[in-house]
């Protein structure tokens, strides 16, 4: 205890550290002012509809962060002042070149509070970097903010208070330290302050700092996706910081779809997704040349379709069905048993298809975990050139068919930080009310970079939906949850809690089967049994709880993975690479459904439209009518007319190729194309799939080149048109 009390005794503080913390929170208080104002000025406009005290409170606590954070990087480069400057001269100098810094900082972020006000004011939102769009045409933006704005007067109060603040500086910060005040009676003292002296109050100082700049305690740093904790507009612009958002918005400021292009194939894609003539809800006639885009249409769910011979196991009388999505990384075809890999990797998957609606064509739009997620979530293909689009803060306002389940509770699991992909933005925004359970929610531990295990997250999983059926409070109100796993990734880590999984050793595996059946090693091959067996756990728990009889449970994998010459994947897919979309999916839920193998083609944008036909056709069944308003594409599989629409093209992104590539499936045709006008028609299951067949089936080849083009152009444009839907607010 005597060392302890020595240490503090000698515990040594930089002269300039206090005035650098009166300083800091200045102008914390400054820019909150801001914020409140903000805040307080659109609370009467009607924004803040359906805000709670406890949301308003969480936003300016982000806020603060995000100010935090502007702040201490602004101060950076004075931080060596600082922490070494000892002499009074020094101290003087540094006081001049500092108070004029802090007078150019102060000047620069009351310009951007005023634009940002004025932006928020015109448009709803931050300023972000679409105000670059209004510099393409400089005098008419300049003269709309002249005869909107009172100009004059705004000039005038910045020359004012550029004044003020150059007075309160030198008048107040620095000064008393700075000649005959402490730092001077400290330094007379002697007071040694460079590191070695004192190494415990400069680690301190650094490490702060640098939180401060990380902005939380985590895994991931705070980022600007936690903001949109809220569906309501006006809750996520409190929590932000107009000079981060903007640098956060930069690299997507130039918004990447071309609305000539769209509306040249606004035909096509309307007979593609069932507008008919080219109308939708709100929009013009498809040739006609006042054209409105408008994609946005009312899902017909009351036509169900058995043309497969799809039979219903049940869903009599009783509560709406319960919905689990379950997303499974990395789960591609080829290296599951369903699809004949003879190494029995996937035993628990294979014997789940069994009493399930197996579908063997099944793809997803895009590779990539977010890009699948976000186009699940969306009904739109990840075409976001930049980065994925849950990345992309200028279009993260999104419609989701998940938001429109009235009397749905939200659930979403996952066992890193959803500060992954900035996924949590995608989530919290578009779906109210969902309830994200991520590490820290659970009571299982870390297990590698992913978070806890796949094993241990469907134990939770399931012992949380659990509690849900057991609540008296919640056991009539259904829910929806979405179970992401992820570890079926590098470092394909088994857990230390892995059950009564047996890992599988050298000695009991042929390594050169391994190879020809697309493994890349023998710890890939281990950790796909494991994340199956993850899965098998959690059915094999989920049975015996009360929710698993009235739940509708989709199974999928996220994306596919590269061929590796694998034998079991056939000639044409192996050309072109569509084992890197092709995967698993199931609907499991033996009270709804029969078990069958279904061979239409199906996409991942097919999921979210399906699950509102069966929440549809079961209150519809009970004198209830609920709409749907989708955007996306993709369809209720249940509801299509099979035998016309056996062969509906999918579509497809391949965003790692230079340039970036898209493609159509159609039959045994597939034809691929890019944005510079290229494009290649071949036979998939011809003796030569690598052949371009273009010149001799060019009326084919123009039919799904302008599909491929009309569904990429859309996709793009609508990633920025996609916003949220309210009925009636059209």
């Amino acid at each position: 205890m005597k060392k302890i009390l020595n240490i503090l005794r000698n515990f040594k503080v930089p002269p300039l550290l206090v005035p650098m913390i009166q300083v800091l929170l200045f102008f914390i208080v400054y820019m909150w002012i801001w914020r409140a104002f903000l805040a307080f000025y659109f609370y009467k406009s009607g924004m803040s509809s359906g805000v709670s005290a406890k949301d308003f409170a969480f936003a300016f606590y982000l806020g603060t962060k995000f100010d935090l954070r502007l702040l201490l990087v602004a101060f950076s480069p004075g931080l060596p002042f600082l922490l070494f400057v000892k002499s009074l001269r020094l101290q003087a100098w540094f006081r001049k070149i500092f108070i004029n810094y802090l007078l150019l900082l102060i000047s620069v972020l009351t310009l951007f509070y005023v634009v940002d006000f004025a932006h928020y004011s015109y448009l709803r939102s931050r300023l972000s970097s679409s105000v670059v769009e209004f510099l393409q045409n400089p005098l008419i933006s300049l003269q709309m903010v002249w005869e909107s704005y009172p100009v004059i007067k705004i000039l005038f109060f910045l020359a004012f208070g550029i004044l003020f603040f150059r007075w309160l500086f030198f008048k107040y910060f620095f000064v008393a330290r700075t000649t005959v005040g402490p730092i001077g009676a400290m330094n007379r003292r002697k007071i040694l302050l460079w590191p070695h002296q004192w190494p415990l109050m400069w680690a301190l100082i650094i490490l702060l700092w640098a939180l401060g700049i990380y902005g939380k305690l985590g895994f991931y740093p705070l980022r600007w996706s936690e903001a949109f904790f809220s569906p309501n507009q006006y809750i996520s612009a409190l929590g932000l910081n107009p000079v981060l958002y903007l640098l956060d918005t930069w690299r997507y400021r130039v918004a990447d779809f071309d609305e000539k292009k769209v509306t040249l194939y606004y035909p096509v894609v309307s007979k593609y997704l069932g507008l008919g003539s080219g109308t939708g809800i709100g929009t013009g006639n498809a040739s006609g040349s006042s054209l409105k885009l408008n994609f946005l249409r009312q899902l017909d769910y009351s036509k169900k379709g058995n043309d497969v011979g799809i039979a219903e196991g049940g869903g009599g009388p009783g509560p709406a069905p319960n919905i689990v999505i379950i997303v499974m990384e990395s789960m591609v075809a080829y290296k599951s048993g369903l699809f004949d890999n003879p190494l029995d990797p996937t035993p628990y998957l294979d014997r789940l298809a069994q009493q399930s609606l197996f579908f063997n064509k099944f793809y997803v739009p895009c590779q990539a975990t977010a890009r699948s997620l976000f186009g699940l979530i969306t009904g739109i293909p990840d075409v976001n050139k930049e980065d994925t689009g849950s990345r992309n803060p200028r279009i993260v306002n999104q419609n989701t068919l998940l938001a429109q389940l009235t009397g749905y509770k939200s659930y979403y699991f996952l066992g890193g930080s959803a500060n992954w992909g900035q996924i949590r933005g995608l989530l919290n925004h578009n779906i109210p009310g969902i309830k994200i359970f991520e590490e820290g929610s659970y009571t299982s531990t870390r297990s590698d970079v992913w978070g806890i295990s796949d094993y241990q997250l469907f134990i939770e999983a399931n012992n949380i939906l659990a509690g849900l059926a057991s609540d008296a409070r919640t056991e009539q109100r259904p829910f929806v949850a979405i179970i992401q796993s992820a570890g079926f990734h590098r470092p394909y880590t088994i857990p230390r809690e892995h059950g009564d999984f047996k890992v599988t050793l050298p000695a009991e595996i042929d390594q050169k089967k391994l190879t020809q059946y697309g493994f890349i090693s023998l710890e890939e091959y281990n950790s796909l049994r494991f994340q199956d067996y993850s899965l098998g756990t959690f059915f094999n728990i989920a049975k015996k709880e009360k929710y698993y009889d009235n739940t509708i449970f989709f199974i999928l994998g996220d994306h596919g993975l590269p061929v590796n010459g694998a034998l079991n994947v056939p000639a044409g897919e192996r050309a072109h690479d569509l084992e890197n979309f092709h995967v698993p999916f199931l609907i499991h839920g033996p009270k709804f459904y029969l078990p069958q193998k279904i061979n239409i083609p199906v996409s991942e944008v097919d999921i979210l439209p399906t699950i509102a036909g069966i929440v549809g056709r079961h209150h519809e069944g009970r004198g209830q009518s609920p709409r749907f308003y989708h955007r996306g594409f993709g369809s209720d599989i249940f509801s299509l007319d099979w035998r016309r629409d056996y062969s509906r093209p999918l579509f497809f992104y391949y965003w790692y190729m230079t340039p970036p590539t898209y493609a159509v499936l159609s039959d045994n045709f597939f034809l691929q194309a890019n944005n510079q006008g290229n494009k290649q028609l071949f036979d998939l299951k011809s003796s030569n799939p690598q052949q371009n067949l273009s010149d001799k089936e060019m009326a084919k080849a123009q039919e799904l080149g302008d599909l491929a083009n009309g569904i990429y152009e859309t996709s793009k444009y609508l990633l920025y048109h996609n916003s949220h839907y309210r009925e009636g607010s059209l």
